[in-house]
């Protein structure tokens, strides 16, 4: 339930999209680049005070393949102009190392993201075929 839910948020966020919630028909609108990993922070219980914060500071462009089986996060789609296409990844490329941290699974990957702001410059490790690359991204 937590990958798909995770999957969601980052294909709002890949696609830029809004959407209505209807958790408790609150109708919220929730706008992609706001999106979090936790729904209970999207639609918190009414005690709680409603106070959304950001998980991801940037979006380098990656949409991941949710259907890789293999250690590591395959991308299915680069956007263009976004910082994975300037860096040179390509569709099909398995990332497994982001700033030296291991990427072994999605969680893993949406975990190393949080930490990151515009301007943060990474070394990222990938396979493209039976190669390993070692690719220089800087967040935009």
């Amino acid at each position: 339930m937590k990958n798909k839910f995770i999957f969601s948020v980052l294909m709002l966020v890949f696609l830029g999209i809004s959407c209505k919630t209807d958790d408790n028909n609150s109708g919220t609108e929730v706008n992609a680049n706001d999106a979090v990993a936790n729904v209970d922070t999207i639609n918190p219980p009414a005690a709680e005070k409603k106070d959304t914060q950001r998980i991801w500071k940037v979006n380098i462009g990656l949409l991941p393949d949710i259907q890789f089986k293999g250690s590591g996060v395959k991308a299915q789609q680069i956007t263009p102009g976004k910082a994975a296409e300037k860096a040179g990844l390509q569709a099909g490329d398995i990332v497994i190392e982001l700033d030296k941290l291991p990427v072994k699974t999605l969680n893993d990957y949406a975990m190393y993201m949080a930490k990151f702001k515009k301007g943060d410059f990474v070394e990222m490790t990938i396979i493209r075929g039976k190669q390993t690359i070692k690719k220089k991204l800087t967040f935009d």
